[in-house]
């Protein structure tokens, strides 16, 4: 069990070993056992769980929450510079992998892990929004440049000659390509607002590694060649092995990747890194966009249909209502907000206005879609679902026409009400104590059931998480693991923006 430490300017774990502190202890345990919510701020009426009364709260309400939530995330799951020696160093602390029971917690682990990259990147994706939402804090860009730091020092070790500029087999950073694009969507972000020059060459050499090793196995003729890149017209393969049914498909979680082309882009001019997102945001946009406005998740690239009944080159639709709902679709809003997010970046660097006109369709698609109990409803992947919405609020909902009646700003601030109703005491390292206080997935505080990892149906995101391995947890999504948590406060940082 870990000693009492103080984490720089954030509430200390262990809460409970505190003088006097017994009560929040009980009460938090209880408030862990039975799932319910729990927070420290005063509401109006308690802790909501209704849109009628979220939207009642005022933007100063939902700015404590998010305060609240800022200092909760940072004691849990970030080591700051000054701490007492524990085994870790300075940045986004450890956690354990997939497929085990303890999958995004601290349990017995106390570095970065290779395989878990994807995970500590989600959190960086929310301090990045915190750096901005703060104003470009320069505390935030120390905390990143300390986690900077430590990247360098784990993900060179077994692969000295590549290092985060690899395809990722060689560090074990990445296993399948969305863990690529969360990959180089971290580095971009360092990159960004640490101004380290050095990475503009490590996400370049990564980008085209990348595309090397997730190529399209199936129809080689699908390749395009622009100066140093290679890439696949229809997008990459979600896995390298063209045996396995997953290397089938190639998904919008591309989207990181894309955007990290544009990032090198426009650091080097080099065109290959432009054509590249233009031509796989075409594709998309042509075979997985449905008529509404919204996206698709993955798209049939096996031209034989050896391991899906799926057409070649239309969306793969398993376990699909016939629009978004939770747990049962083939869309996505993660996959939705990122294209959202391309378009408008490419309207930025080219100027080119269907791209602007291609913003407001996605975003009328997820009004008329997407909005339930006047919120946002987390339909799919909810440790990655939030990843682009501060860049969605910042960027795209403040381009001309994006959201003409302001329904889709209105139901963010909404959702992060919600979020903030949904804090709970957690055991995030499960050595048995209260640790500190995390938050929970259902955004919208969906009814809908839901089938999860585990084959479902459950009533919660957290239900079908604690299904998981024949029940002993570790799945879609709880709330002592850190990728629940990142996208709750991505999405509490886009409506503390929007609401100002």
């Amino acid at each position: 069990m870990r000693a009492v430490i103080k984490r720089e300017r954030f509430v200390p774990r262990r809460t409970h070993f505190l003088a006097g502190a017994f009560v929040l202890f009980v009460g938090g345990m209880a408030a862990h056992i039975a799932g319910v919510s729990r927070g420290g701020a005063s509401f109006p009426g308690g802790s909501p769980s209704s849109h009628a009364t979220s939207a009642a709260l005022s933007a100063a309400d939902l700015d404590r929450g998010y305060n609240r939530l800022r200092d909760d995330l940072y004691a849990e799951w970030f080591t700051a510079t000054g701490v007492p020696a524990t085994g870790d160093r300075p940045g986004i602390r450890g956690t354990q992998g997939n497929g085990l029971a303890g999958n995004g917690t601290l349990q017995g682990v106390t570095s970065y892990q290779l395989s878990t990259f994807w995970q500590e990147a989600q959190f960086a994706k929310w301090m990045a929004a915190d750096f901005y939402l703060r104003g470009r804090d320069h505390a935030v860009r120390r905390r990143l440049a300390e986690d900077l730091a430590l990247l360098r020092a784990t993900y060179t070790v077994n692969d000295a000659t590549h290092g985060l500029g690899s395809d990722g087999r060689g560090d074990g950073s990445i296993a399948v390509s969305d863990d690529a694009a969360w990959k180089v969507a971290m580095l971009q972000e360092l990159g960004e607002i640490t101004g380290d020059p050095a990475l503009v060459a490590t996400i370049r050499s990564a980008i085209i590694a990348i595309n090397g090793r997730f190529k399209d196995g199936f129809t080689p003729h699908n390749q395009v060649v622009v100066g140093p890149l290679i890439y696949s017209q229809y997008g990459m393969a979600y896995q390298d092995n063209v045996s396995c049914c997953n290397a089938g498909r190639s998904t919008t979680y591309e989207v990181g990747t894309l955007l990290a082309s544009l990032f090198v882009y426009q650091h080097t001019g080099e065109r290959a890194f432009l054509k590249y997102p233009e031509a796989v945001y075409a594709s998309f946009r042509a075979k997985l966009q449905h008529s509404s406005g919204v996206y698709y998740e993955d798209l049939q690239i096996d031209s034989s249909r050896a391991y899906d009944p799926t057409p070649y080159l239309v969306p793969i639709r398993k376990n699909v209502s016939a629009l978004p709902a939770q747990g049962l679709t083939g869309f996505t809003i993660g996959g939705t907000t990122a294209m959202a997010v391309l378009a408008a970046r490419l309207y930025r660097i080219t100027k080119d206005d269907r791209y602007r006109r291609d913003v407001s369709a996605i975003v009328a698609g997820i009004a008329a879609d997407y909005i339930e109990n006047g919120m946002i409803m987390e339909d799919r992947d909810p440790w990655t679902a939030g990843f682009f919405f501060f860049d969605f609020a910042r960027e795209v909902l403040v381009l001309p026409g994006a959201d003409p009646t302001g329904t889709v700003r209105a139901a963010i601030i909404a959702t992060g009400h919600h979020i903030i109703t949904t804090r709970v005491a957690i055991d995030a390292d499960l050595d048995g104590a209260i640790d500190g206080f995390g938050y929970k997935a259902d955004w919208s505080a969906s009814k809908t059931p839901l089938i999860g990892l585990s084959g479902g149906p459950y009533a919660s995101w957290e239900a079908s998480g604690l299904a998981a391995n024949g029940g002993a947890g570790g799945g879609q999504a709880l709330p002592w693991q850190i990728m629940t948590n990142a996208q709750d406060a991505i999405v509490v940082a886009a409506a503390d923006l929007l609401s100002r």
